[in-house]
C-alpha cells in the first residue's frame, strides 16, 4: 500500500512535481488504484483534472 498523500497536476514547485513523479511510479506498479475525496466538499477540478493513462 503507498499513500501519495495527494495529487497536484499543475505546479512549478519542484517538491510538487517529485511528489507526482512518485505518484505516476505508485499508478505504474500498482494493481489496483484507489481514490478518495473528501465528501464534504466533493470532487474538486483539480481532482477532475487527475488522468492516469499506463
Amino acid at each position: 500500500m503507498v499513500d501519495t498523500a495527494g495529487i497536484e497536476p499543475k505546479s512549478e514547485d519542484q517538491i510538487v512535481e517529485s511528489m507526482y513523479e512518485q505518484v505516476q511510479i505508485a499508478m505504474d506498479i500498482a494493481d489496483v488504484i484507489v481514490f478518495l475525496t473528501d465528501i464534504k466538499q466533493g470532487v474538486t477540478e483539480t481532482d477532475k483534472e487527475i488522468r492516469y493513462t499506463p
